[in-house]
């Protein structure tokens, strides 16, 4: 989710914090900024750069985690199976092992969470893609919590893996921050997140850590879009 607290002292952030000028590390002020950089992130600056900036090298970390983890608690279950999307034992790009956790039962339901989130991520692209509208953004937003063989929702920590993966999604699309957007751009940055925030809202409740993110996804698009004018139309 959203970076909310110092990266040095942990203390909570204002949404003016300054922020390392590289990777986009955010810090309370410039003092934490110094320390942290003596203190180690002089050497993972340059790697955070390249992973996308502080945003999304975090959520591109837990995701891997949330995966391994996931993985691990479902190893017994899962040996001898393979995929039902790729029909493979491991995944042929990030050679992770299979998860299941939901209601399916014998060989039904084994899938990569790489692959899960993949399927899920072409639903949601289509929508986008052909302007669909918010009845067919929820229905196919249950994708990244439900399984689509038993439509019983994911638990535990392939739940957790694939709530990673949904904000990875999330923070790919740009939505967040763009600091070349147009006001074209904006203005459908607003209309996608207002779509997603009452989903959000039924599917995972208000005080879910990812509502909590696409709502102040929305709150800071808006504070752009008001400060951003159009360009005057050529005579």
């Amino acid at each position: 989710m959203i970076l909310t607290n110092c990266a040095a002292c942990a203390a909570p952030l204002a949404h003016d914090a300054p922020r390392c000028v590289r990777c986009q590390t955010r810090y309370c002020n410039k003092t934490c900024q110094h320390d942290h950089w003596r203190r180690g992130h002089k050497q993972m600056c340059k790697k955070i750069h390249r992973g996308g900036n502080a945003e999304q090298y975090n959520a591109d970390k837990k995701y891997k985690e949330a995966v391994a983890v996931a993985v691990e608690a479902c190893a017994d279950d899962t040996k001898g199976q393979t995929c039902y999307i790729c029909t493979q034992a491991l995944h042929w790009k990030t050679k992770e092992g299979l998860v299941r956790m939901c209601a399916c039962r014998g060989t039904a339901g084994f899938a990569h969470v790489s692959c899960l989130a993949e399927q899920a991520k072409i639903l949601m692209d289509e929508v986008k893609e052909n302007n669909l509208g918010p009845e067919a953004l929820q229905a196919r937003w249950v994708r990244w919590h439900t399984c689509s063989l038993c439509e019983q929702q994911y638990h535990g920590v392939v739940k957790c893996a694939l709530g990673w993966a949904c904000w990875r999604w999330i923070y790919a699309m740009a939505l967040y921050m763009d600091t070349g957007a147009t006001p074209g751009d904006l203005r459908e940055a607003v209309t996608t997140l207002e779509d997603l925030v009452p989903i959000a809202r039924r599917v995972f409740g208000g005080a879910h850590p990812l509502t909590v993110s696409i709502a102040g996804c929305l709150r800071n698009r808006e504070s752009v879009r008001g400060r951003i004018k159009p360009l005057p139309s050529p005579r």
